[in-house]
């Protein structure tokens, strides 16, 4: 890692604020709960432009984690199936001529790429902690940082996401709608339910409810907090954008996840379940079953959240290869 990088991480997370919310309050009352704007102070950064994040990218692939970023086609309806945006394989040439391309690239766990990105998010947890005044490291059960890069005009499909994140724009501009993730009108809990369930386009566009989102127009040094499960769709400007998410899973959201798995499950099996929250000790007893079998130390997301559900199909999978007629004998 070249010096320089590290030392503006360092002086990025340490010794300024990064984030500078404009109302303390507001932070601290809706993290969590509602989405709200907030400034950020490393739009500016080496660590965000478009060489560096190739790197990141071509790092990742030399320690074999690869998965960890997509690119796809841009396309520009927000009501669209992620189906819509295939993929395409040159991630680091997509992310150095995105002005040029119709592209729409993610880059995951940017902080697995490179120390320097490690000591930036570090940064931004403490002073996280500082306006909540909560210990909030110790509710962390899974950070990391997540690179988005797309061209001119492209929309990011309406759909929800598990973890808590702070969104900060960084080179353009664009336009994200948020829901309130607590509207079960606009979001039903069976939709949440098929999404933890593995189905990740669950959340379905109503057109009837679009009004209640909440637009908020990013800028470089602005950004928008997402809660968990709170809906959003985001459409890009004119120039090419580059913006950054800080997204934390925490025990208390994870513990809500293994509720709506635990429904699914029951609901499949003819049984009527309430949502969560509304009989806490039977929801404890069916987030500890599906805890129970998940994977012990995950290493990554998808093992948070998603290895229950995972171990419980394979025994299906693996009946339907075994029965699966062989070649010829239809």
């Amino acid at each position: 890692m070249p010096k320089d990088s590290y030392q503006d991480a360092q002086s990025l997370g340490r010794d300024f604020q990064a984030l500078s919310p404009g109302n303390t309050e507001e932070f601290r009352g809706c993290f969590g709960k509602l989405p709200f704007l907030l400034q950020h102070n490393f739009a500016d950064s080496e660590l965000f432009t478009l060489p560096r994040l190739a790197r990141a990218a071509e790092q990742l692939i030399e320690q074999g984690r690869g998965h960890r970023f997509m690119a796809r086609r841009g396309q520009d309806k927000v009501n669209a199936d992620w189906s819509a945006m295939p993929t395409v394989q040159h991630v680091t040439s997509a992310i150095q001529s995105i002005g040029e391309q119709n592209a729409w690239v993610k880059v995951t766990a940017l902080n697995e790429a490179d120390p320097a990105y490690v000591d930036f998010l570090d940064g931004v947890i403490g002073e996280i902690e500082t306006l909540l005044d909560r210990p909030f490291r110790r509710e962390i059960t899974l950070a990391q940082m997540t690179a988005f890069i797309a061209s001119p005009g492209v929309a990011t499909p309406y759909h929800i996401d598990h973890e808590e994140n702070l969104l900060c724009q960084v080179y353009g501009e664009k336009d994200v709608c948020v829901y309130d993730p607590s509207n079960r009108e606009n979001l039903p809990d069976h939709e949440i339910e098929q999404f933890y369930f593995g189905k990740l386009g669950a959340a379905t566009y109503r057109s009837e409810t679009a009004s209640v989102g909440k637009v908020f127009r990013l800028v470089p040094g602005t950004g928008v907090h997402h809660p968990s499960l709170a809906a959003h769709w985001v459409r890009n400007g004119d120039a090419p954008s580059v913006s950054v998410s800080l997204a934390f899973c925490t025990r208390d959201i994870d513990r809500r996840a293994y509720t709506y798995q635990s429904n699914f499950i029951l609901r499949k099996l003819g049984l009527r379940q309430k949502p969560p929250g509304r009989a806490p000790a039977w929801d404890a007893m069916k987030a500890d079953a599906i805890q129970a079998i998940s994977k012990r130390n995950p290493s990554s997301y998808h093992e948070l959240i998603f290895s229950g559900p995972s171990r419980l199909k394979a025994p299906a999978r693996l009946a339907r290869q075994v029965l699966r007629p062989a070649p010829g004998k239809q």
